[in-house]
């Protein structure tokens, strides 16, 4: 199980220029940071140009962020793993809406002491630094070690399908503090403007073919 792991991993932030694939790298400027361009790293380059290949076209100036330690990092789980289920759950979108063109400045987010902002050369050393999920990549990366793609679905449905609702309600509504805690809990695990669409679960197997149940409500995998 896997929670929050694959948004922990670095990623590399390009944008489409003139038909070429820069990089952002971070320079010294007087007496903090700013951003500057060069041309891609090969394996960048390699990867945006697949990606645009197989989503379409986007916009010249068209920036957002990849991750190119994410197929090693489930290359490795992968080999680790003779039978059973990877299961991780994170926030992030399959890559057509990731890379929708309309998303023209990716998803990198900074928080600092329970504050969101999307400047990562603010506090250096201080903040989080992360980006959304491709989970394309992560069924792709699976499928690649030979791991079969079992289900994808929203946090939402996941946890409905395990049985979230059969566990509220052996809540005690008598004991009023611990039930209105556990509902609110439960909402903004679930509810679509919280972590309930934000936040996915997919699984990939080895050598175990049986039916799921958090992805017995709706399983989202042609969507991948």
């Amino acid at each position: 199980l896997g929670n929050e792991g694959a948004d922990a991993l670095p990623v590399s932030r390009f944008r489409l220029a003139a038909g070429a694939v820069e990089e952002a790298c971070v320079v010294i400027d007087g007496d903090g940071f700013s951003w500057a361009w060069r041309p891609a790293s090969i394996p960048l380059a390699e990867q945006v140009t697949a990606l645009v290949d197989e989503i379409g076209p986007l916009a010249d100036g068209y920036t957002s962020e990849l991750c190119l330690r994410l197929t090693p990092w489930i290359t490795s789980l992968a080999a680790a793993l003779e039978r059973g289920m990877l299961l991780l759950v994170d926030y992030g979108y399959p890559r057509r809406e990731y890379y929708h063109p309309q998303r023209i400045d990716g998803t990198l987010q900074c928080h600092y002491r329970q504050q969101a902002h999307n400047d990562p050369l603010r506090l250096a050393g201080l903040q989080d630094i992360t980006a959304h999920v491709d989970f394309t990549a992560i069924a792709g990366a699976g499928h690649a070690a030979g791991l079969a793609v079992a289900g994808y679905a929203t946090q939402a449905y996941f946890l409905l399908g395990c049985g979230l609702d059969t566990l509220l309600a052996t809540s005690d509504p008598d004991d009023t503090a611990a039930h209105l805690a556990r509902m609110s809990e439960a909402k903004a695990l679930t509810l679509p403007g919280e972590m309930g669409e934000s936040f996915q679960a997919i699984a990939l197997t080895r050598g175990v073919d049986r039916p799921w149940r958090g992805f017995a409500l709706r399983d989202l995998r042609a969507r991948l």
